[in-house]
C-alpha cells in the first residue's frame, strides 16, 4: 500500500517521497505531496516503487504538520494521509556563565520552537529543563572545570543538536572568619553555640577551596560541652592546610581553652591564600 515516507526532516525543512507503489505506477497521470498546504508535485521512477523527493522548506521549528499525497490516474483523483512531519526546535544559543563562588547562572537565548531547555552539568550531579532561559545550580568544587550541556526539546517531542559551554569555578578564596562575639585575652569571653558551627563551617569552605577532604565536624547547639576534642580536631585541619609554627597546643580533657587560643586558629585559618 503507498505511504508517504519523510526523510531528512530539520528545524524548517523536510523531504518526502511516495513509496510502496505498484510498478505499473507509470500508468498515472500525476502524484503530488502536500505538507504545510504546500502542494509539490513528484514522479514515479521506472522499475520502482516509490517516487521522486519533493523538498519543502519554510516550516516553522518544534511544530507538527499533517502530510497527504494524491495520485490522479484517468481522470480520477486518489489521496491519502501521511505521517506527521515534525520538525526539530533550534538549538540555544548564546549561552553565558557567571561563576560566584560555587554558585552558578547560566542564561541563554531560547531556541525557537522550544517547549523546554535541558541541561546537563559535567562533574557535578545536576541534570534537569527549565521552561525559561535562566539556570542556577550550585558546583560542588573550587578549582573545577565543568561543562554545561544544553538542548531544545519541542512539544512534538523532537530535540536539537546539543550546544555546550565550558566553565570554571576558578579560584574563588573564602572570606576570612571572625568572631561575632570578640574573644580578649584575660576577659571573660562567651563562644556560642553559632559561633563555632559558623567557624568550623568556615574551615571546610576554606579545605573545599585548598582540595581538602572536609572534616565532619559535629554540629552544636546551645548549651553543650565545649570538649578538648573539637578544639583539636579544629586546628588539626586548619593545620592540614596551613602547616606552620606558632599553633596552640593541643589539649587534654580539662584543658584550658583561652581567647588566644582560639584567636590563634582564627589567624592561621585567615592566613590561608
Amino acid at each position: 500500500m503507498a505511504g508517504i515516507n519523510i526523510l531528512n526532516t530539520n528545524t524548517s525543512s523536510c523531504e518526502a517521497k511516495i513509496d510502496g507503489l505498484s510498478y505499473n505506477s507509470e500508468d498515472y497521470d500525476s502524484f503530488s505531496i502536500t505538507i504545510n498546504n504546500i502542494t509539490k508535485s513528484v514522479y514515479p521512477i521506472v522499475g520502482q516503487n516509490y517516487t521522486t523527493l519533493a523538498s519543502f522548506s519554510n516550516l516553522s521549528p518544534g511544530t507538527t504538520y499533517s502530510s497527504y499525497a494524491t495520485a490522479w490516474y484517468t481522470g480520477h483523483q486518489y489521496t491519502f494521509s501521511g505521517d506527521a512531519v515534525k520538525t526539530k526546535p533550534e538549538a540555544p544559543s548564546n549561552i553565558d556563565v557567571s561563576v560566584d563562588g560555587l554558585n552558578i547562572t547560566v542564561t541563554f537565548n531560547k531556541g525557537a520552537g522550544a517547549e523546554i531547555t535541558l541541561y546537563v552539568f559535567s562533574n557535578m550531579d545536576a541534570i534537569g529543563y527549565v521552561e525559561g532561559d535562566i539556570i542556577n545550580v550550585t558546583a560542588t568544587k573550587y578549582n573545577e572545570d565543568y561543562a554545561v550541556i544544553l538542548q531544545s526539546k519541542a512539544a512534538n517531542d523532537k530535540v536539537s543538536d546539543t550546544v555546550s559551554k565550558n566553565f570554571s569555578t576558578g579560584f574563588n578564596r573564602p572570606n576570612d572568619f571572625s568572631w561575632s562575639n570578640p574573644k580578649v585575652q584575660g576577659e571573660d569571653f562567651n563562644l556560642a553555640a553559632i559561633e563555632w558551627n559558623g567557624f568550623t563551617s568556615r574551615i571546610n569552605e576554606f579545605r573545599e577551596y585548598k582540595d581538602f577532604t572536609t572534616v565532619i565536624f559535629p554540629f552544636v547547639f546551645s548549651g553543650d560541652t565545649f570538649t578538648a576534642a573539637m578544639f583539636n580536631d579544629a586546628r588539626d585541619a586548619i593545620y592540614e592546610m596551613n602547616p606552620s609554627s606558632g599553633y596552640p597546643f593541643i589539649k587534654g580533657s580539662g584543658d584550658v581553652v583561652k581567647a588566644d587560643d582560639l584567636n590563634t586558629l582564627v589567624n592561621k585559618l585567615n592566613l590561608i591564600s
